[in-house]
């Protein structure tokens, strides 16, 4: 009787990043490439999205959350693990120099925006209509504006 083989496919990308502060403590190949961080893991998990994608190296306890959340597909429902609490700021002075109050407001977005993606975030809609005390309808046409300015927007169920 033959029996099918099953195959598990995985993407892997190599190290990480430098152990240890920058100070590897494993010798790696003489011809190893070197590390590719986070914002490259990131990119190709979303780009990969049904393959497990696995990377060594240069992962520690201090930094093991930020590599767990670069590998969270946008598109996908979160597990406990993938969420992260961001500090920003929804007001700021310079928003008052700005006498318009959809470019107020878009200005606020992008900083929203720029704040958790600093912090290994991808705010939901919901979550900037929050923040930015305004209508889901307002962010999402707001959203689409600074798209056309070709303005990086990425939040949470947004394509990569």
């Amino acid at each position: 009787m033959r029996t099918p083989i099953a195959l598990s496919l995985v993407m892997a990308v190599g190290t990480l990043a430098p152990a240890c502060g920058g100070k590897s403590t494993v010798a790696t190949k003489p011809d190893a490439a070197p590390p590719i961080g986070l914002a490259a893991l990131a990119e190709i998990a979303a780009a990969v999205p049904d393959l497990p994608v696995v990377a060594i190296g240069g992962i520690a306890r201090g930094n093991a959350g930020d590599v767990a959340r670069a590998g969270a597909p946008l598109r996908r429902p979160l597990g406990d693990d993938d969420y992260v609490t961001v500090t920003w700021t929804p007001d700021a002075p310079q928003d008052a120099e700005l006498a318009d109050a959809g470019d107020r407001r878009r200005q606020r977005l992008l900083r929203l925006l720029s704040q958790a993606a600093g912090q290994g975030a991808a705010p939901t809609v919901d979550d900037l209509a929050r923040a930015l005390a305004a209508g889901v309808a307002t962010v999402k046409r707001d959203l689409a504006v600074l798209r056309r300015q070709g303005r990086p927007v990425k939040t949470r169920g947004s394509p990569a």
